[in-house]
């Protein structure tokens, strides 16, 4: 959507993003996780959102290594169209979805009746990087105060 467009850095970022997805799709298909099951997986908390922490935690169970704080958010921000922070189970499928595929074409099975597996043998991936999600936020919410703080003192200079 066009939305995206203007809340990511750039075109590089936007396509690394939709490259994460594809690459979470492949890594999932490979493992032979449904998107239902791979999410309840990801979801430790079990609150029907992904946190920071758990995507991060996801990200690596799916074998994409190195990442920081601002791959995290990078994804999270691709995925969250309602600016909340957290992915849920619609976003996590929207960020899957194929955006070549033709209209109609099913590209992920989210039916979740076709799951043969309980909750409890899934295994549950732990979340990662809370003090480095946190430390990135802070630091990233006083650059943002500062740069606000300049940008009022130039208002106010004209």
């Amino acid at each position: 959507p066009l939305s995206k467009l203007f809340r990511i850095e750039s075109e590089f970022h936007m396509l690394k993003n939709r490259s994460q997805g594809v690459r979470v799709r492949e890594s999932m298909k490979a493992l032979g996780l449904l998107p239902y099951d791979a999410f309840r997986s990801f979801n430790s908390k079990q609150t029907g959102q992904l946190s920071p922490e758990e995507v991060w935690g996801a990200l690596e169970f799916l074998g994409l290594k190195d990442l920081t704080p601002k791959d995290i958010f990078g994804f999270i921000e691709a995925a969250d169209k309602n600016a909340d922070g957290n992915i849920d189970y619609m976003e996590f499928l929207d960020i899957l979805r194929d955006p070549n595929a033709k209209e109609g074409e099913d590209q992920l099975d989210d039916d979740d009746t076709k799951s043969g597996k309980e909750l409890k043998e899934l295994k549950v991936v732990q979340p990662k990087g809370a003090k480095e999600l946190k430390a990135y936020q802070d630091t990233e919410l006083k650059e943002e105060g500062q740069h606000q703080e300049r940008e009022m003192a130039e208002a106010k200079m004209e």
